[in-house]
């Protein structure tokens, strides 16, 4: 079965609203009371890129440390809590909930504006 163009759409929008909420202080608070860091949340997210791709839902995690090993645990705890915010997930908390579906909100949104304009072009 192949996905249908919305659902593609929807998943690269989402993909933006995970890089785009991954710097935040909930997230990053997460991931140092994880990784065990001496860092403040503020301190670790100047260390991480998190950048959605334009032609696909996937996500880059890029972080900075002084072995690549501890790279490697930061970047992994990044992904692990976007996956905690994913409300499929169901264990998210309140505030990582929030932002998430404030974002998932708007890219509904702008996907079913998107879909009306394409349909109401089709019936003119």
């Amino acid at each position: 079965m192949n996905p249908q163009y919305n659902e593609l759409l929807v998943a690269q929008r989402l993909s933006a609203t995970y890089a785009a909420i991954a710097p935040k202080h909930e997230i990053m608070a997460g991931v140092v009371k994880d990784v065990g860091l001496s860092d403040s949340p503020e301190v670790l997210a100047a260390r991480i890129s998190v950048a959605a791709s334009a032609d696909t839902a996937l996500l880059t995690i890029t972080a900075r440390d002084r072995t690549a090993e501890g790279a490697a645990k930061v970047a992994n705890a990044v992904a692990a809590g976007l996956i905690q915010a994913s409300p499929a997930v169901g264990g998210a908390e309140m505030a990582r909930g929030t932002a998430l579906e404030t974002g998932i909100a708007s890219v509904r949104g702008e996907s079913a504006s998107t879909q009306d304009k394409r349909q109401h072009s089709y019936t003119k």
